[in-house]
């Protein structure tokens, strides 16, 4: 691909390098995610990358090979004690060379990528076996995620509209005609679903319940219960009067 690159000309070589070392990187990412899932077992290898600076963060307690800020990438090795320092690199930053006014430490992204290839290729040559791209393929939702969609929210939406109050508005009518979708109400459905349950919701926004909240008025029963009378119930403060009558003989 870089030879391919070198061939073009020379107008569009800086935008066909670019992107080249954005793939690069992206690669370099997705094989880290998979080293990062990798077995964590006795005699198994693991990476541990971590910034340093130390006017901002202090100075680190162990040395890193740093003088000034920076990138630090390990790679230890796990024992049935403390882990083992196989490699370390040290990676100083440089000043970020577009921006004007107060200097900003900053790691050439092509350089990280190009130490990650160095490490998966002696560390973890099994990962390479995987196809490009296997993590972008697998990233979907979770297996509750229909849960959510189909039944959670809504039937929170259900519950809880009767006690929020919406804006009307008109949409050309000559009455304006109630909102569906309170902001108070849609924004306490995402935190109510993310206290409930973290691990299906750490990808619901605001935007999404929104979205399944529209489908689901869109199909349900416009005279189904909603509120306290989903659950068919009443309590009242009144109490059943003793009949004057006697017990039938």
């Amino acid at each position: 691909m870089a030879a391919a690159v070198a061939r073009l000309p020379q107008k569009r070589q800086p935008a066909a390098r670019q992107r080249l070392n954005d793939l690069r990187f992206e690669w370099a990412s997705q094989v880290m995610g998979e080293v990062f899932g990798l077995p964590r077992l006795p005699g198994a290898k693991l990476v541990d990358t971590r910034s340093v600076d130390p006017q901002r963060q202090g100075i680190p307690l162990a040395p890193t090979g740093l003088d000034g800020s920076g990138i630090v990438i390990d790679v230890w090795q796990l024992t049935d004690q403390l882990p083992v320092l196989v490699e370390r690199w040290a990676l100083p930053a440089m000043l970020m060379p577009w921006r004007e006014g107060s200097p900003v430490p900053w790691v050439d992204p092509e350089i990280v990528a190009a130490v990650y290839t160095v490490i998966v290729r002696t560390h973890f040559p099994e990962v390479l076996s995987l196809r490009v791209g296997h993590r972008w393929r697998t990233d979907r939702e979770p297996a509750g995620w229909p849960f959510l969609t189909r039944y959670a929210v809504p039937k929170l939406y259900d519950y809880l509209r009767p006690y929020y109050d919406v804006r009307g508005y008109t949409h050309g009518r000559e009455k304006p005609s109630p909102g569906h979708f309170p902001t108070a109400l849609r924004q306490d459905i995402v935190d109510l679903v993310k206290l409930e349950c973290p691990h299906l919701a750490a990808s619901l926004a605001l935007s999404r319940v929104t979205a399944i909240i529209q489908r689901h008025v869109r199909t349900a029963n416009p005279k189904r219960p909603m509120g306290f009378a989903m659950f068919g119930l009443r309590f009242t403060d009144a109490t059943p009067e003793k009949s004057e009558k006697g017990p039938r003989k």
